[in-house]
């Protein structure tokens, strides 16, 4: 069920990206996007490797985009912990996520406090 909503809220924010933007040439769009990732226990091993690979690849989609984007990483298990403020520095937001590890308990509020 934690893989599940941790999944879901990434999905979430991708299709945010997906939605189509009805924006003249002239527009500049500016985009700050928080990435919440559940590194709790559960996601130890293979999820959290799926999750490290999503995220990033999150990240470089967003980074990407037309007009002025930046990303922030916010984690939580038993505890929430904003790892990067805002950044287009997407060398950076990788080394950040590569380097999350799984511990403690599910703290799902914490995290999506600190992401708010």
């Amino acid at each position: 069920m934690k893989r599940f909503i941790s999944l879901l809220l990434l999905l979430t924010l991708a299709l945010s990206l997906c939605a189509p933007l009805a924006a003249s040439a002239s527009l500049h769009l500016t985009r700050a996007t928080v990435l919440v990732l559940d590194v709790s226990g559960s996601m130890d091993g293979a999820p959290l490797e799926t999750l490290k690979e999503a995220a990033i690849k999150f990240c470089r989609s967003v980074l990407q985009s037309e007009g002025s984007n930046n990303v922030a990483i916010v984690s939580y298990a038993t505890y929430a912990n904003i790892e990067s403020y805002l950044t287009d520095d997407l060398d950076e937001l990788t080394a950040i996520i590569n380097n999350l590890t799984a511990y403690g308990r599910t703290n799902i509020q914490e995290g999506l406090e600190y992401g708010a």
